[in-house]
């Protein structure tokens, strides 16, 4: 049996400008990390044909036309695990995509390095399959750890961040992540309505490319305070990208966690729902997971993950 993990992503800012065609004609700029929240799977060989989604197809059918001598009547049974729902706003479905490459790397004894992977996971989901999207996901679970990374047209530039564990600790003990309920409607309708006379909104776009600059340097010399209100207004600026990043809902989730207690904070991902991070002082800390959870979210704990997606061959 072989299996393979990939972690999910938090993003902290500049999320937007690694879509096209913002990155390609102004540059982007995002900040993420990966955490230990995962998505799983294994393969054996099966005798019997399988029904595989859109996103498994496209994968499959990649390694089978690059490797023509294959077989092509082979079949595979591919179980799948996730400790997220889906939709979540963390980068599942990349994370499932490169989660899924890695398995197939051992089935056809591939090599890539981890940009292949990367660009290889964006095609499939952005180009095969169609799906709209960013670039940051791909790239985030395939690196693993904190990246700042630097997008415009041709290949990306990851900038793995060196953060000492001690400012690492700090952030841990102030931030939560928090299942606020399924976004409404799905991630690409949000994306693609932030494209829709995207010239428009530069200046948005640009404020918060700026911001992700701003928290990277914050989370480098230790200042969490700086982080934390350039972490809340990159979550504002972007809101003017499009009404269906927020909503009454959400926007009223969100005031009432910083009425007891909480620092700053934000959506991860496209918005419209997943996962609310929060940032607290430790004292605090408590009084926000109860308000959150008598609201009906759910508490996620998590720390961050350092590696990248894995594959290994299972006994």
């Amino acid at each position: 049996m072989i299996m393979a993990k990939a972690p999910v992503r938090i993003s902290f800012g500049g999320g937007g400008t690694d879509v096209e065609p913002y990155c390609s004609e102004h540059g982007g700029l995002t900040l993420n990390a990966t955490i230990n929240h995962y998505i799983v799977g294994s393969l054996e060989f099966s005798r019997e044909r399988q029904e595989y989604d859109e996103l498994t197809q496209a994968v499959i059918k990649h390694f089978l036309d690059k490797n023509p001598g294959i077989p092509k009547h082979n079949y595979y049974n591919i179980n799948v695990y996730s400790d997220i729902p889906a939709g979540s706003g963390l980068g599942s479905s990349s994370t499932y995509v490169v989660m899924l490459i890695k398995l197939f790397m051992e089935v056809f004894n591939e090599k890539m390095d981890d940009y292949e992977i990367a660009a290889l996971a964006y095609k499939i989901e952005r180009v095969d399959c169609d799906m709209a999207g960013g670039k940051q996901d791909q790239y985030a679970t395939t690196f693993g750890g904190f990246n700042l990374t630097e997008w415009h047209e041709g290949s990306p530039v990851v900038i793995p961040l060196k953060i000492s564990r001690d400012i690492i600790n700090e952030l841990e003990s102030k931030l939560s992540l928090f299942y606020i309920g399924p976004r409404e409607g799905e991630s690409a309708d949000i994306i693609i309505a932030q494209q829709k006379d995207y010239n428009d909104k530069l200046i948005y776009y640009d404020g918060v490319k700026i911001l992700a600059t701003k928290m990277k340097n914050s989370l480098m010399w230790g200042d969490i305070d700086a982080f934390t209100k350039q972490l809340t207004n990159s979550w504002e600026m972007k809101k003017n990208l499009t009404d269906k990043i927020s909503n009454p809902r959400i926007d009223n989730i969100y005031e009432g966690a910083l009425s007891h207690g909480a620092t700053g904070g934000k959506l991860t991902g496209a918005g419209g729902g997943g996962f609310m991070m929060l940032v607290s002082p430790l004292g605090r800390k408590e009084d926000v997971r109860e308000y959150m959870v008598n609201q009906g979210c759910y508490h996620f704990p998590f720390s961050f993950e350092y590696k990248g997606a894995q594959s290994w061959k299972s006994q």
